[in-house]
């Protein structure tokens, strides 16, 4: 359940960059009426810009590994300063 907060974040991010740049970088005549070329435009920008956020968001699905450590055979040796056996 933890993903879906950043999905819908990166969803509204998208959405909302999409509407700017879709203003500032198309002509005015095309917003004027609802058709299928600005509706290209939206959802082609909101899923591009989404999924390139969605892909740099940090993931946390595996939790961090611990430390590997080394471990002697007998117990109160340290591995390191162990003598050899004879």
């Amino acid at each position: 359940m933890e993903a879906l907060p950043l999905a819908l974040a990166c969803g509204a991010a998208s959405l909302a960059a999409t509407l700017v740049l879709a203003a500032h970088a198309t002509p005015r005549a095309w917003w004027r009426r609802p058709n299928a070329r600005a509706l290209l435009v939206l959802v082609g920008g909101t899923a591009a810009i989404g999924s390139a956020l969605w892909w740099l968001a940090p993931h946390r699905s595996d939790p961090p590994a611990a430390p590997a450590t080394a471990r002697s055979k007998r117990p109160g040796r340290d591995a390191a300063t162990a003598s050899p056996r004879r």
